[in-house]
């Protein structure tokens, strides 16, 4: 292919039926495990989405419950400063589900996220090799991501799934239409928009081009003055010169990002194939270097980092090239360490959704055999007990799934040296965790992961 040809002009190397019998293979395998999983509601957010649906349902219906949670999400976010119409729309629909389909639903979320580039690919005339490296770069890529399986809130998941969608079809009116509507989803992507305008003015395909721009100029115009005077959105400030966002900045060097070099640079010293920049360059840059830098001001705390590292990871897919016929041992080679790597990065992140989703559960089994009581958490988990959020979305998630509890939870109150709440009748131990020194209690409940002991 030569850096001439356009992007998609030409459906190459149409998959045959078998492929998609794999891909249904596959996607029916993981779902029927999904449902085996008995899934909580998560640490951020969710429990407490469910609970005013619950009300809303109760007062108006499922269909006028919807509406009510919509017209709520958007005043909310008219105070905050946020334009992101859809991530109005899906909360409601998402959170209207039982906690296995609304699971199930985000399953099916990432594997279009991670199907889409391999389509779009193999239609620009990716071989078996190149896919082969492709796929695996991109189950490296979706690393960050996959906390989304857990974190149903989260809009990164739904706007990447959008981008995705819109890799896979071929028509360029409808691939404008669902990069829009990911740009709606969370603003920072609609950076892929003018890349898109870009391609499109090169190709001749000036309507179009004009309209992707115009697109983009219109939500992050829109955005700007959406969030003038936002009780959240006033926080953000670009200021170069501050040394916090040099440091946001840096952390573009987080573990992901560098795993997924290391895994394209072993592939090309292997395989000796040559990158080549393509017509669709301009899509992949441009959208991941504007969502990285738009994100500078705010930070790269836990899953915001997750568009950025798969446009990174998609930028590189699109600059590798076929080279020549490859022997099978170069292969295997070329595929060992990244295949090695997507397996390191998939065991850590889809573990931590496993363990944190065990540990929602455990706890909240333990929480049900108290009464009125309060109680501590102890440990470090991420999210659970980073922030006084975790906390209060373990209440909420017990009282969803144990009608009638009543308690109250809360961080450790001696961290930092101080003292324990004279409230305090429990302490809930975490993964690795045990009794402060100075202290006694009697073990109330113990599970795999968590304990939980009254003190005395």
């Amino acid at each position: 292919m030569t850096p001439s040809q356009s992007l998609g002009a030409k459906p190459q190397l149409a998959w045959g039926r078998g492929f998609w019998v794999v891909v249904a293979i596959v996607t029916i395998a993981l779902i029927t495990l999904w449902t085996l999983i008995p899934w909580q509601w998560s640490p951020v957010d969710d429990p407490g989405q469910v609970l005013t649906m619950k009300d809303l349902v109760a007062q108006h219906g499922t269909f006028g419950g919807v509406l009510e949670r919509i017209g709520q999400l958007a005043n909310g976010d008219r105070g905050g400063g946020v334009f992101r119409p859809l991530a109005w729309i899906y909360p409601p629909a998402i959170y209207v589900l039982p906690e296995t389909a609304a699971h199930v639903v985000r399953l099916v979320m990432i594997i279009v996220i991670i199907l889409g580039p391999l389509v779009y690919f193999r239609r620009r005339g990716a071989k078996p090799p190149l896919l082969t490296m492709i796929l695996v770069l991109l189950l490296i890529s979706a690393g960050t991501l996959y906390q989304g399986l857990l974190l149903l809130s989260i809009q990164e998941v739904g706007g990447m799934t959008l981008v995705s969608l819109g890799l896979m079809t071929n028509q360029r009116s409808l691939r404008l239409a669902l990069w829009i509507m990911s740009a709606l989803f969370k603003g920072p992507f609609l950076w892929i928009l003018f890349g898109n305008a870009i391609v499109l003015w090169r190709e001749g395909r000036r309507r179009l081009a004009t309209a992707s721009a115009s697109a983009g100029v219109a939500v992050l115009v829109i955005s700007l003055w959406w969030s003038q005077e936002g009780s959240y959105t006033s926080r953000y400030r670009i200021a170069p010169w501050e040394e916090y966002q040099w440091i946001n900045a840096s952390k573009l060097l987080e573990h992901v990002n560098g795993a997924i070099l290391i895994a394209v640079l072993w592939w090309l010293v292997v395989s000796q194939v040559k990158l080549l920049r393509q017509t669709d360059f301009p899509i992949f840059a441009v959208a991941a270097v504007g969502y990285f830098v738009q994100m500078i001001p705010w930070g790269f705390t836990a899953y915001y980092m997750g568009p950025i590292s798969f446009f990174l990871g998609l930028l590189l897919a699109s600059v590798l090239t076929n080279g020549g016929k490859l022997s099978r041992w170069t292969i295997i080679t070329g595929l060992a360490l990244p295949i090695l790597i997507a397996g390191w990065v998939m065991l850590v992140s889809l573990g931590f959704v496993y363990r944190t989703n065990a540990i929602i559960q455990q706890g909240s089994d333990c929480l049900a055999q108290t009464n009125n009581a309060r109680i501590e958490i102890i440990g470090g988990w991420l999210y659970l007990a980073t922030s006084e959020e975790g906390p209060i979305r373990l209440v909420q998630n017990t009282q969803l799934f144990y009608p009638g509890w009543q308690g109250e939870a809360a961080l450790d109150s001696t961290l930092e040296g101080g003292q324990r709440d004279p409230k305090t009748s429990h302490v809930l131990l975490l993964p690795g965790e045990s009794l402060p020194k100075g202290e006694s209690a009697d073990i109330v409940c113990v599970r795999r992961y968590v304990t939980l002991a009254k003190l005395t």
